[in-house]
């Protein structure tokens, strides 16, 4: 992966383990199809906004309700990352309704989140 031009390039190799076959070019179709999957998995974030919706139901809402936010025992808040989390808690929309990642609401929080 490199970015010493004017887009994020990603060069793949593919090697093929077992059933190979002579020497050959992939077809463009065959190509495209194979750059659309990767594009899609590295776009596909559902993971992490999944993460950051139970971060904020959980850990927010928690706080929100005058109850001290859960944390590992042995596990120190780095300051940076309380003044982070404080400043986003902050910002956070009134309608509680809002407090998912992909609420239109909570588009200004996005890049802190993502920072977080």
């Amino acid at each position: 992966m490199h970015y010493n031009t004017d887009n994020i390039h990603v060069h793949v190799a593919i090697v093929e383990t077992s059933h190979m076959r002579e020497r050959g070019k992939r077809k463009p179709k065959s190509i495209e199809l194979m750059k659309s999957k990767v594009i899609h998995s590295l776009a596909d974030r559902t993971k992490e906004q999944e993460k950051l919706n139970a971060f904020i139901r959980n850990e927010l809402v928690a706080h929100k309700r005058n109850r001290k936010i859960q944390t590992l025992p042995n596990r120190v808040l780095r300051p940076e990352l309380v003044r982070q989390f404080k400043d986003i808690y902050e910002r956070l929309p009134e309608d509680k309704r809002q407090w998912r990642y992909n609420m239109n609401g909570m588009q200004p929080l996005r890049e802190s989140l993502d920072r977080l």
